[in-house]
């Protein structure tokens, strides 16, 4: 058997056998934009920035993936309705933001100093989507 034709075939074979690997599972989450229902999210290679329906927050550093999982240190902002008043002071606190990545879908959970009682909330990204935003009134 011509050995050039094996090896690609033992390789498919092995990514078969294995099924559940993603290739993107391990190493950078892909740069760009990523959105879902409450959230817009876009990736660079220093971190990201998020804008959420009446925050905004900060991941500053790379994402990086391991086993299609990260944990982020970053800032989360609260927003709220109504005009911004001169001098005004943003209230923001440090965040982590934990992913877990599966192909071309995010699942990120926030969690902040200051959550108030309940579980932190948790989206679900997909690349290349931009998002849907409510902006608070």
């Amino acid at each position: 058997m011509d050995t050039r034709i094996a090896r690609p075939f033992v390789g498919l074979l092995a990514l078969a056998v294995l099924g559940c690997e993603d290739p993107l599972a391990n190493g950078p989450v892909p740069l760009g934009i990523w959105g879902g229902e409450g959230i817009h999210l876009e990736v660079t290679p220093t971190g990201a920035e998020a804008e959420f329906d009446c925050a905004a927050g900060t991941i500053d550093m790379p994402l990086n993936a391991v086993n299609g999982r990260f944990d982020a240190e970053g800032t989360f902002t609260l927003g709220h309705g109504g005009p911004i008043v001169e001098d005004e002071v943003p209230d923001t606190r440090p965040a982590r933001y934990i992913g877990h990545l599966s192909g071309r879908t995010l699942q990120l959970e926030v969690r902040f100093e200051g959550l108030i009682a309940g579980d932190p909330p948790t989206f679900v990204l997909k690349r290349g989507d931009p998002g849907v935003l409510r902006r608070c009134l």
